[in-house]
């Protein structure tokens, strides 16, 4: 009798685990197609994450790359936010490794980056960050110093849903 009640028990245990995994599953399942469905949606609009905000400045009609550095995306995918942050060397790290771009004083430069970002152009030095020396704005070009020497700029540029630290190095003659 002890027997058949232990058996009993088991076998209902077993029966309800079986229920829940089987719910669970199914709910995990239900959740991976929705997350896939969301990522198909996305690739076939060619969205990337996080995304290549290359950037460049233009003095006198010529294009020079900016150097991309730390970065901070977020998106809303489902009901969660992914996020995407590096860090990297500071723009004077950064400067070390390229070679300055020789520009005549008091030259404009022109900024072109991707969905016209805000943000500002601060100016290094070898004790670090200065104030802001130009806001970035679409419209608004910055004018280099009139002294001549090697200058060190970041342009920090700031989206709807993230961040890109800029470098570039600058000789005035």
């Amino acid at each position: 009798m002890k027997i058949r009640k232990f058996c009993g028990s088991m076998v209902c245990l077993l029966l309800c685990l079986t229920l829940v995994l089987a719910g669970c599953m199914t709910s995990a399942s239900e959740g991976a197609n929705a997350t896939s469905e969301t990522n198909v949606v996305k690739s076939e609009r060619a969205d990337v994450f996080p995304p290549n905000m290359l950037g460049s400045f233009e003095v006198e009609g010529t294009e020079y790359p900016l150097n991309p550095g730390a970065h901070r995306w977020e998106r809303k995918v489902g009901d969660s936010i992914e996020e995407s942050m590096t860090d990297a060397a500071s723009p004077l790290q950064i400067a070390e490794t390229k070679d300055p771009v020789v520009l005549e004083k008091n030259s404009v430069v022109t900024f072109n980056l991707v969905d016209d970002p805000t943000g500002n152009i601060y100016l290094w030095y070898e004790d670090g960050r200065k104030s802001v020396y130009h806001k970035l704005h679409d419209s608004n070009p910055m004018t280099l110093p009139d002294r001549a020497g090697e200058y060190i700029f970041e342009v920090f540029a700031v989206w709807e849903n993230g961040e890109v630290s800029y470098t570039f190095v600058i000789e005035v003659e």
